[in-house]
């Protein structure tokens, strides 16, 4: 009888937690080289990515309410408010791609929220900060000045603001993650994100209408192609399958299959874009890598965020 309430996203992950894990980064990872390669500006990009995403979760969120009953108001609200959060996290981070580059603004916002989330923990739940935290954080904090390619000329002052964009996107996105982590909707991931995407949409749009140009409703068919593959691909599956399958991976494998993001992120720029770093660009991007792993890699017991791990109501693998 449990197994007939597992929705479809639970069974692919149990099915295969780590599979699941890798495949959904390597999509999240590719939303910056497709944000470039759309042509369009942060405004139009923005909407129709979470616009398009919110009407194909639909048929999702109908069969969540029919099987599993509606939300709880308390999750709706969070839910609405953690999409507040990720709208202004999505109004810097997309023109940090435009400015800094697919691979640098994937680099800095993964490292960002790799940073903050321990500060967060210890701040607001006292938890204690792992050792490795103060071991890897003087350390790849180079790497962001590296990266940054005012040692080698390579930078300038688009790039020093998309860095900017980026880093404050890591502090909203860190926000993001502990407001969804304290929700308890197992059966309603469709229901959530759907949420999201609509806040976010009506959030985003307006900030970046005023500060990055004006929205463009009057797409070619190859930018209505970017605009649907960017809302699938990366915000539906991607999305979805990684907020499914990481509770169920060990913290650690969980800290090295995420890295798959940024560096998913950085091959297929250099691939599909043909963005090309500097040695010393490069350099910073490796330590910025090694400085997330490290910190990721930290016993999670010790900064559980004040976060509530729902139960399926499922007989779960083992830890993976």
């Amino acid at each position: 009888m449990a197994l007939q309430r597992r929705s479809l996203v639970d069974k692919i992950a149990v099915a295969s937690p780590r599979g699941t894990l890798a495949v959904a980064s390597v999509l999240v990872g590719l939303v910056s080289p497709f944000i470039t390669l759309s042509g369009e500006n942060a405004t139009t990009i923005v909407f129709f990515r979470f616009g398009l995403a919110f009407l194909a979760l639909l048929p999702m969120v109908v069969h969540e309410w029919r099987q599993y009953g509606p939300m709880r108001r308390a999750d709706l609200l969070l839910y609405a408010i953690c999409g507040v959060c990720f709208g202004v996290d999505m109004a810097l981070w997309t023109p940090s791609v435009l400015l800094a580059g697919p691979s640098v603004s994937a680099v800095v916002v993964n490292y960002v929220q790799a940073l903050a989330v321990p500060l967060v923990a210890w701040l607001f739940f006292r938890n204690r900060v792992p050792w490795m935290f103060f071991v890897a954080t003087p350390f790849s904090l180079g790497g962001i000045f590296l990266l940054s390619g005012i040692l080698d000329g390579a930078g300038g002052s688009d790039l020093v603001r998309g860095i900017i964009l980026s880093a404050l996107a890591g502090l909203t996105y860190t926000v993001y993650v502990v407001l969804t982590g304290r929700t308890n909707s197992p059966h309603h991931q469709g229901t959530a994100m759907a949420i999201v995407c609509l806040v976010t949409t009506v959030v985003s749009t307006p900030l970046l209408i005023a500060t990055h140009g004006p929205l463009s409703l009057a797409l070619s068919a190859s930018s209505w192609g970017w605009m649907i593959l960017i809302a699938l691909s990366s915000q539906v599956l991607g999305w979805l399958f990684c907020q499914a399958s990481m509770p169920l991976v060990n913290p650690s494998v969980a800290a090295t299959l995420i890295l798959i993001q940024p560096l998913s992120a950085i091959v297929f720029s250099a691939v599909l874009v043909g963005e090309r770093l500097s040695a010393l660009q490069w350099l910073g991007a490796i330590i910025m890598l090694l400085g997330i792993f490290l910190i990721g890699r930290a016993p999670k017991r010790r900064y559980r965020l004040g976060i509530k791990r729902p139960s399926l109501r499922i007989r779960r693998r083992p830890v993976a």
